[in-house]
């Protein structure tokens, strides 16, 4: 057990939590309105708190698993004949969860700027937007940091 990775995946789970809560209980307007924000501030931190859990706890995984976390996951064979070598986090943890991730940003930005098209809640979803932006940088910039062409 790494017990900072639990802190950190704790604190990312627990935040977003709270920011659901929050954002749920406020009576002074429809849920609709308020769901791009939902969307932009709590979902991600959710998923990334959700991403470092078998880092955090890998002796849990590899026993539900029967393998370790770090053993090879061989895709399955592509059409022009290669075949790509993972490791299990990459190819059935956090891939997954970052098609998510993505999927639920650009959802929460359509959203969000189809709302302030219909003049509901402006600030709230122009900040939707820009979290949304900005989740979207971070993983355009996390991609070239990992995949440099």
């Amino acid at each position: 057990m790494n017990i900072k990775t639990i802190l950190a995946s704790a604190l990312l789970i627990g935040t977003a939590v709270f920011f659901a809560f929050y954002i749920l209980s406020r009576a002074d307007s429809r849920l609709s309105r308020r769901l791009p924000i939902l969307l932009e501030l709590s979902v991600p931190l959710f998923l990334l708190g959700l991403a470092l859990l078998p880092t955090a706890f890998p002796s849990f995984f590899a026993s539900i698993l029967h393998h370790s976390l770090a053993s090879d996951y061989v895709s399955p064979m592509r059409p022009d004949g290669t075949r790509v070598t993972e490791t299990w986090m990459l190819a059935r943890w956090w891939i997954p969860i970052s098609k998510i991730l993505y999927l639920e940003v650009f959802v929460g930005i359509v959203w969000a700027g189809w709302n302030i098209f219909r003049a509901e809640d402006r600030k709230l979803n122009v900040l939707a937007v820009g979290l949304g932006a900005l989740w979207a940088g971070l993983g355009s910039f996390a991609h070239l940091v990992v995949l440099p062409f």
